[in-house]
């Protein structure tokens, strides 16, 4: 009932062909501001924790999260290098392969990896690894210690247009082990016969590091925007039917 009067009374303020322009330029204002906001979600850069042992060497990999549209980036991750060894480093497999891309260990002061990524034909739109980095846990060490991910410079990562992209980071703790504990058997343990049982079946479950998309949530994004979509043209053809009948009505 309101809206038949919120109805009436535009038609009584303005013209027919002002109201009509009216309704579609609150309906296509209004569709742009809810896939705005669901665009300008900031980009996830994350890294996956490891746990390890002194000695070992591992990879980790630099996670990017959907439809980054990213086109040029400078990212660093910084390590330290009392208990982490840098060994090599290599490109992702979703990044454009005629981009130019540079991945260096720079120790001065401090210690870290340094990505550079430049392309101008094409933006990153995948989910996915963007660079891993190898390293070795240093004999000596022991405890945590993190992997942090850095941009120097905000103009570092932008898109195709030049565009500063909006993001936030998921840094890596590694836990380094330094002693193994083996227990030994007594000889009157080890004398003893026993029959193991048969382990029972487990269902296996898949795992994923670090998950860049909740599909859950971008489920309920898209049902938000389907709703906002069948409410904002239900209103129009409800404008659409009351400005009918009035102008059979004059």
């Amino acid at each position: 009932m309101c809206l038949l009067n919120f109805c009436v009374t535009m038609y009584w303020v303005i013209n027919m062909k002002n109201f009509f322009s009216v309704i579609i330029s609150i309906i296509i204002l209004s569709l742009s501001f809810s896939f705005t906001a669901f665009a300008n979600d900031p980009v996830l850069l994350s890294i996956q924790d490891e746990k390890v042992y002194a000695g070992d060497t591992f990879t980790v990999n630099v996670f990017i999260s959907y439809d980054s549209q990213m086109s040029g980036a400078v990212i660093d991750v910084n390590y330290d290098s009392k208990m982490l060894e840098f060994i090599s480093a290599k490109e992702g497999g979703i990044l454009d392969s005629s981009a130019t891309i540079s991945i260096k260990n720079i120790k001065n002061k401090k210690s870290f990896v340094r990505f550079a990524y430049m392309s101008g034909a094409s933006s990153v739109t995948m989910d996915g690894i963007i660079f891993s980095i190898t390293f070795k846990a240093l004999e000596s060490a022991s405890g945590n210690t993190k992997l942090d991910i850095t941009i120097p410079n905000p103009k570092d990562f932008v898109n195709e247009n030049l565009e500063v992209i909006d993001y936030t980071v998921d840094n890596a703790e590694i836990s380094v082990l330094n002693n193994i504990s083996i227990e030994v058997p007594t000889e009157e343990q080890s004398s003893e016969s026993t029959t193991l049982p048969e382990p029972e079946e487990t269902q296996s479950t898949e795992t994923t590091t670090n998950n860049i998309i909740d599909d859950t949530e971008e489920k309920d994004n898209n049902d938000y925007t389907i709703i906002i979509i069948l409410l904002l043209i239900g209103i129009a053809l409800v404008c659409f039917g009351v400005a009918i009948a009035l102008k059979k009505r004059k």
